[in-house]
């Protein structure tokens, strides 16, 4: 009597389990069901490659240069200095680059001399290293060891910029908490915007994706 107690407690057992497992089916396909698809959060977009669904965020933040007059991470550049009418730069500290100079024909401190696709190359610039661009000019840069470099370009710059996408990774996270999502962010670029009326800062631009997963 014992023995066949046992095994009706048994088969009541699994009778009881597969009704609460067949009721936990009913109330999952009631929520949501594979023809559902997924979705991003509000302000996500989604793109697909064929194989990935990304949900990302673009946002911009900026670098508050208003009391800048160092570029504290970059040791051969290390004095900040405003440009007007052109990108604002890290210079050496041992050469004087006044403020209004014409940085056109640089590219981050180095004199660049674009000769067209076909011209005979001047004696004076023969032997020096070149590069050849999309359109088959050669490019040649004359001062290798650079007087100054973009401040967009600087490690300070970098630095300064990964700290904004970190601030605006915690902040997505935060935002997408209750609803069980996270968030990741990447630093895509920093960009300046010179000031067109000269003499101010420029607006550097730190431009971050932001990525969280989709959801039913």
């Amino acid at each position: 009597m014992k023995k066949f107690a046992f095994v009706k407690s048994a088969v009541a057992a699994a009778i009881l389990g597969g009704a609460l497992l067949v009721s936990h089916g009913a109330s999952a396909n009631t929520n949501a069901s594979p023809d559902d698809g997924v979705s991003c959060p509000a302000n996500y977009s989604a793109s697909f490659d064929g194989v990935k669904l990304k949900c990302v965020k673009r946002v911009q933040a900026q670098i508050d240069n208003t009391t800048r007059t160092q570029c504290p991470e970059d040791t051969a550049f290390s004095v900040f200095q405003r440009m007007s009418g052109n990108k604002d730069i890290c210079r050496n500290a041992a050469v004087d680059i006044p403020s209004d100079s014409d940085l056109s024909h640089f590219e981050n401190g180095q004199l660049v001399i674009t000769i067209p696709k076909g011209r005979v190359v001047p004696n004076p610039l023969l032997g020096r290293p070149f590069t050849i661009n999309p359109a088959g000019a050669r490019i040649v840069r004359l001062n290798p060891n650079a007087d100054f470099i973009f401040f967009e370009s600087s490690k300070t710059a970098q630095k300064a910029a990964a700290k904004a996408t970190a601030i605006e990774e915690a902040k997505a996270k935060t935002q997408l908490a209750s609803a069980g999502n996270t968030a990741e962010a990447k630093l895509t670029s920093i960009a300046s915007v010179v000031d067109g009326l000269g003499g101010s800062l420029d607006k550097v631009n730190v431009n971050v994706d932001v990525f969280a997963f989709a959801q039913p």
